[in-house]
C-alpha cells in the first residue's frame, strides 16, 4: 500500500560504508519512507540543522571521527527532542544502545519495517 505523501515519514540514514548505506536506503524506499543520508555524524548534524523534517535517525553505532551513533543521537536529541532514534550494528551483541533501540545487521526488510514502526509509534 502506498502511503500519502503527507503521511510519509522521513528517515536519516547514517553509515560510513557507502554500500551498506545505499542498500539501507533502497530498503527504506521500498518500505515507502522518504530517505536522507549522511556518511558520518557531522554530516548528519548538518542535515538536521538545515531545517529538513526528519522523523527518525537510523545510525550505525560505530562511526568514524570519535562520535558514535549513540553520541550522535544524544547530541541531536538536545535540539530535536521529538526525533526518534534506531541504532544498528553488525555486532549488536556488544552494543547496549545507551537507551536507544538497536537492530542487528544484516537485517531483513520485514524485520526492519516492524522495528521502525515500533520505534516511530513509541
Amino acid at each position: 500500500m502506498i502511503t500519502p505523501a503527507s503521511e510519509r515519514k522521513t528517515i536519516l540514514v547514517v553509515d560510513d560504508e557507502p554500500e551498506v548505506r545505499d542498500s539501507t536506503v533502497l530498503l527504506l524506499e521500498a518500505l515507502d519512507y522518504e530517505v536522507l543520508q549522511a556518511p558520518d555524524a557531522p554530516s548528519a548534524i548538518a542535515v538536521l540543522e538545515s531545517g529538513g523534517d526528519v522523523d527518525l535517525l537510523f545510525s550505525d553505532v560505530f562511526l568514524p571521527g570519535g562520535m558514535s551513533g549513540a553520541d550522535l543521537a544524544r547530541a541531536v536529541r538536545s535540539r530535536h527532542p521529538a526525533l526518534k532514534v534506531l541504532l544498528t550494528s553488525g555486532r549488536p551483541e556488544t552494543v547496549q544502545g545507551d537507551g536507544f533501540p538497536v537492530i542487528g545487521k544484516p537485517f531483513r526488510m520485514n524485520d526492519l519495517g516492524e522495528k521502525l514502526q515500533t520505534v516511530l509509534q513509541s
